[in-house]
C-alpha cells in the first residue's frame, strides 16, 4: 500500500480509499464487514486518530452527490 501526506498536516493517508455508498442497502451487513476487514487487511487506514482528537467514536456525514438547482443551497448544506 502507499501512502500521500495530506496538506501540511502531516498525516499519512491510503492512496487506495473504500466507497461505501452501497452498504446498507444493496450490499448485505455480512458482506460489507467482509469488504471493510479486507481493506483493513490491505493497509487502508482510516479517521481513529481524528476521532479521537473530536473526542468521538463516530461521525455523520453528509455528502451532497449533486446540486438540485430547485432547492436553495443553504438549505441543503443545513440539512
Amino acid at each position: 500500500m502507499s501512502y500521500r501526506t495530506l496538506g501540511h498536516s502531516g498525516l499519512q493517508v491510503s492512496t487506495l480509499t473504500l466507497g461505501t455508498m452501497m452498504f446498507g442497502e444493496q450490499t448485505s451487513t455480512e458482506d460489507s464487514l467482509r469488504i471493510i476487514d479486507k481493506a483493513w487487511d490491505q493497509g487502508i487506514n482510516g479517521i481513529d486518530a481524528s476521532l479521537t482528537r473530536l473526542g468521538t467514536d463516530y461521525l455523520d456525514i453528509y455528502y451532497l452527490h449533486r446540486e438540485d438547482h430547485n432547492t436553495p443551497l443553504e438549505f441543503c448544506v443545513r440539512a
